[in-house]
């Protein structure tokens, strides 16, 4: 009863959704709404756009001046190797039955699918493949199968999928979550638009007052018609929820989530054309701006750097309070629960790389051996749980439910978002300092004790580069998004006149919301970049004497 009532309450949210589409009233409402976004999206975007080339011209001219301390570990190439491969059973897409695959998630953490393994004999024929960026991992009983897990996507098809025994099915969850959080979405090869795009997506989610955290978790018409969607769900889907049956019964839930999936497809699909045709016309217009801009590169600069000190003037005094209550108690607290943990577990992975270093010196005394020997050594570092990261990895685990205490600030934000990118830094160090060593063995031709204290030394340094950038990204992942909601409507009255102030003759490449956001994004980086500094600083100081006696046996 309850799978007829189910699926019957996901059949009447499909076709009401559908006849909502339709519906004169209805259909004229949405109709306005999406125009009405892209009334807001593709100005933003052009503007966006200009910022970008402004940023990539400024690069360009400024590519031989150097800035900050500079990374000494040698940096790991992205891996080839695949990360997971496996045997599991699938269910169909369109015919529901279930079906044996052979799994391979690639390095890029896409996953292909088989009806056989490729290397056996003839070759096996690729039955699909699937880009896990922005699906969850969720336990699966629904099915009635045994170890079943659900790749969910809110948007897009959903894959079920089972191993044999539990053993297989927590390694299969593993490499699923791992791949689901590192999975990029297809990029935009022009760089410049990519990061427009970002820019002008974020620009107006915050019109829309969506403050809550996002990421990149598909094309970008699929983002765009997810935020689209969302506006609707906001403005007019009502309309359905009140003329279904079933809406005020217990599966009000089904229902609701059934007519968004409808909702969302038919919307992602509409709004994909014109986003198409938007983002070709605005990418036409590159030839003509790149050209007098690297020319007015000058000008731009020294009016863009005008305005920002002409902000600090109006705006500084406006911006006090917010930082007093939002910056300095959350540096605070983050220090109080993450600083000693993070710290540890950099003095515990450079001890790993020591202990692994000592382990393999008799066989290291043949340089023959040079080859075996650090192939099993990347192998040995290149997962997040692997012998020797899992010390360091496990200590910042733990931390997770510390910081339970991230709601008071930002309610969208789960601890796991600002613990895995730590952990994924770890590991990459780690890794870097593995492809250093092989390159001062088999490159350099060094001796295999002088490259291990040669590696050592700049792990050292590089972990301190690495403790200060993971305190900065994460004051700014908590707090940026809340800074702008509360300080932007403070400033926009005082900050109106000074569009008078941009010359004429680069008017064109600027204006003064993009220069604000800018100015605002700089104000906050310098300002947690001194909350931040000062103790990392006294932290760091005692982080050599730790490793001074450090040799090799």
């Amino acid at each position: 009863t309850l799978r007829f009532d189910r699926s019957r309450g996901e059949k009447e949210a499909k076709a009401g959704s559908m006849s909502f589409l339709v519906s004169g009233n209805s259909r004229q409402k949405a109709q306005h709404e999406i125009a009405e976004f892209f009334k807001k999206f593709v100005p933003t975007y052009i503007l966006a756009y200009k910022s970008a080339l402004i940023a990539k011209v400024e690069a360009d001219q400024n590519k031989s001046k150097s800035s900050g301390a500079k990374r000494e570990l040698l940096s790991r190439p992205d891996p080839t190797e695949n990360v997971w491969a496996g045997w599991a059973t699938k269910e169909g897409g369109f015919i529901h039955n279930w079906k044996r695959r052979w799994f391979v998630m690639r390095a890029n953490y896409e996953v292909d699918y088989y009806v056989a393994i490729p290397d056996e004999g003839a070759p096996a024929k690729k039955k699909g493949v699937i880009n896990v960026s922005g699906y969850r991992v969720h336990e699966n009983t629904s099915k009635g199968k045994p170890n079943c897990i659900e790749l969910h996507h809110p948007n897009r098809r959903c894959y079920f999928i089972y191993a044999e025994n539990e053993e297989e099915k927590a390694e299969m969850v593993e490499a699923f979550k791992l791949a689901c959080r590192k999975c990029k979405p297809p990029e935009n090869p022009d760089k410049v638009a990519g990061k427009a795009f970002s820019k002008a997506y974020e620009k107006t989610r915050l019109y829309y007052r969506y403050y809550d955290s996002w990421r990149m978790e598909g094309t970008e018409s699929e983002m765009l018609g997810k935020l689209v969607a969302r506006i609707l769900d906001d403005t007019v889907m009502e309309d359905i929820y009140k003329g279904m049956p079933l809406s005020g019964s217990p599966f009000k839930g089904i229902v609701k989530k059934a007519a968004n999936k409808t909702i969302n497809a038919v919307t992602i699909s509409a709004v994909g054309a014109g986003w198409k045709k938007a983002a070709e016309e605005v990418t036409n217009l590159r030839p003509k701006l790149e050209k007098p801009l690297a020319d007015a590169i000058g000008p731009v600069y020294k009016a863009k750097n005008d305005l920002k000190e002409k902000f600090k003037e109006k705006v500084t005094s406006a911006m006090e309070p917010v930082i007093s209550s939002m910056v300095r108690p959350v540096v605070g607290k983050v220090f109080e629960v993450m600083m000693y943990p993070v710290i540890n577990a950099y003095e515990k992975l450079i001890n790993s790389f020591m202990e692994m270093a000592n382990e393999h010196a008799p066989k290291m005394a043949d340089p023959s051996n040079f080859g075996t020997e650090l192939h099993y050594m990347e192998h040995e570092t290149s997962k997040t749980w692997s012998k020797y990261n899992k010390p360091a990895t496990s200590i910042i685990k733990v931390v997770e439910a510390a910081l339970a205490f991230i709601h008071e600030f930002v309610k969208d934000i789960h601890p796991h978002e600002l613990v895995d990118p730590v952990m994924d830094a770890l590991v990459k160090i780690m890794g870097d300092a593995v492809y250093t060593l092989s390159h001062c063995l088999l490159e350099d031709k060094m001796e295999y004790g002088a490259a291990v204290d040669k590696v050592r030394k700049e792990f050292i340094h590089d972990s301190k580069l690495d403790i200060i950038s993971i305190f900065l990204n994460l004051m700014l992942t908590l707090i940026m998004t809340n800074f702008k909601k509360e300080v932007v409507p403070l400033i926009e009255e005082p900050l109106k006149p000074l569009e008078d102030a941009i010359p004429g003759p680069v008017k064109e490449f600027l204006d003064l919301d993009t220069v604000v956001e800018e100015f605002l994004d700089e104000t906050m980086i310098a300002l947690i970049k001194s909350a931040v500094n000062p103790p990392c600083k006294e932290e760091l100081e005692k982080f050599d004497g730790r490793f001074a006696a450090y040799e090799l046996a």
